[in-house]
């Protein structure tokens, strides 16, 4: 997993872009619901490169991925 500056990443679920990287914390921005641009600093260990983070059978397997599906359909359900 690399992340990089101006590269897209996942943060909690939520595709970010990061703005740059100090070491081992990142800046990290991102459009709201509300269409204001957001940026936060966190720890480079809670972001997930893009292509990790859109490629389920890549990082599990395909028992665990339809199962982690079948949790975020029942969460949308709710």
């Amino acid at each position: 997993m690399t992340i990089r500056v101006n590269a897209p990443a996942a943060y909690r679920g939520r595709l970010v872009k990061v703005a740059s990287i100090n070491g081992s914390d990142a800046e990290i921005v991102w459009i709201g619901h509300d269409g204001d641009i957001n940026l936060r600093s966190v720890h480079t260990d809670d972001l997930v490169d893009f292509q990790e983070a859109t490629s389920l059978q890549s990082s599990w397997s395909a028992a665990g991925a339809i199962e982690h599906e079948s949790t975020i359909r029942s969460w949308r359900a709710a």
